[in-house]
This record gives structure tokens, C-alpha cells and sequence, in this order.
């Protein structure tokens, strides 16, 4: 089980791994969603600001986005129910955003419960993802 902690160290909630988690990397930093320490993070309590890359891995596979400075990562979870076996999946998305005058530009792609990569929405010409794969 891996920790929630405010900052004063008190235990806000504990949590479950997940199959596929975030990574994003700074310049002289990184922040990961389950670190080695058993610590968790949540997406939306990381200042993102000055993120160089984000990774999305599963510990074999890795996906990464080269973060541009005018760019948001994103990331988050689409809870599905498979309508042929009934069964609740989880797709994992992840991509970028990007602040214009009078609009936002998005990318989004999902990871699909079978593991394989799926563009989702907004504009695929705005990132590039580089698969990695460890072994």
C-alpha cells in the first residue's frame, strides 16, 4: 500500500498501485505518482511547472511526451464497462494542453485495457510520444 501524507506527514488516504503510472521530470528533479519510499502522489496536487517530460510506464513499457514550456501535461483515468464480458475498466489517459487566445488546444491518448495505445481526442499533431520499451 502506498501513502497519501499532507504536509505535515499526517496519512490522508492509502491506495493501491496502479497497472500504469505517471512520471513527470523537471530539470534537476522528478516527482513520481508511487515512489520507492512508498509515498503516493496525486496528479492534480503536483505543481507541473517547468516539467521537461512525462512518462507513462508500466514498468516494461514506457511512453514519453517531451513537454514543450507553453504545455500542460495531463492525466487521468476513464472508468468503462466492457459491454460484451460486464466487466469495469480503466483506461488510462494522458497528453497535453496548451493555453491560446480564445482557445485551448488538447491532445489526449489512452491507454487501452489491453494495454495497446489509442488517440482519444483533440489534436495528435501537438505532441510526439516516444515508446520505450524496457527489458
Amino acid at each position: 500500500m502506498y501513502e497519501l501524507r499532507d504536509k505535515d506527514g499526517n496519512i490522508l488516504e492509502t491506495v493501491e498501485p496502479v497497472r500504469w503510472k505517471w512520471e513527470l521530470y523537471f530539470e534537476n528533479d522528478a516527482v513520481k505518482q508511487f515512489s520507492s519510499d512508498y509515498q503516493f502522489k496525486r496528479f492534480v496536487d503536483v505543481d507541473k511547472t517547468g516539467a521537461e517530460a512525462m512518462v507513462i510506464t508500466n514498468g516494461v513499457t514506457r511512453y514519453v511526451l517531451h513537454l514543450e514550456p507553453d504545455t500542460t501535461p495531463l492525466y487521468f483515468y476513464r472508468n468503462t464497462v466492457c459491454p460484451t464480458k460486464g466487466t469495469h475498466e480503466r483506461i488510462f489517459c494522458f497528453g497535453i494542453e496548451r493555453q491560446k487566445p480564445n482557445r485551448v488546444e488538447k491532445c489526449v491518448y489512452g491507454i487501452m485495457p489491453d494495454d495497446s495505445l489509442k488517440f482519444i481526442e483533440g489534436d495528435p499533431s501537438l505532441v510526439g510520444i516516444v515508446l520505450s520499451v524496457t527489458k
